[in-house]
């Protein structure tokens, strides 16, 4: 884009929708956005806008700060799968509410806190494909993950319980079988 031109697209987004960053809209794919715009538009949650000015060094700090995000959004539903059997037994639904979660989370209380400032979420196609984009591309993975790396523990412990008749308790003795005389 040509500074002029710049300029109108700012004024236009400005006026069109006025309670978000400028630096949002530019990370559309139909502006024109690149990888190194996008990366650097995460890069922009903590540099502000002038991280479309940084170049690749920039870029390249927006890849770390979106593989470190994405690496917290996994380790946070396996640790929850440890200690909340369901999640590990019921990947699908709960992946799904988990990338929900994620989405409203970065919309409402990261990306306010950041450099970008607060923005209106809206029920435009941009949203509603963060929605999409975020239940079946980052949580539903992420739970499915989870299930998948506790399923030995989740089948040994199966195991076991059938092993000792059902215990419900670790540590209690297995029940014999009653035998006929």
């Amino acid at each position: 884009m040509t500074p002029i031109s710049q300029m109108a697209f700012d004024r236009h987004a400005r006026r069109r929708h006025p309670g978000r960053a400028r630096c949002r809209h530019l990370l559309r794919p139909e502006h024109g956005a690149t990888p190194v715009r996008v990366f650097q538009g995460i890069a922009g949650g903590l540099l502000g806008r002038d991280s479309f000015a940084g170049g690749i060094p920039t870029a390249l700090l927006g890849l770390a700060i979106h593989f470190f995000i994405a690496f917290a959004i996994v380790a946070t539903y396996h640790a929850a799968s440890r200690r909340i059997e369901a999640l590990a037994r019921r990947p699908v639904p709960f992946g799904v509410l988990h990338g929900l979660a994620v989405y409203f989370f970065m919309n409402l209380v990261v990306i306010p806190l950041s450099a970008i400032g607060p923005v209106r979420l809206s029920l435009s196609i941009g949203p509603v494909n963060g929605l999409a984009i975020h239940a079946f591309g980052v949580g539903l993975p992420s739970a499915l993950s989870a299930a998948l790396t506790r399923r030995p523990t989740l089948a040994r412990e199966a195991s076991e319980d059938d092993r000792t008749g059902g215990v419900l308790f670790r540590g209690s003795p297995p029940v014999a079988p009653d035998r006929p005389n």
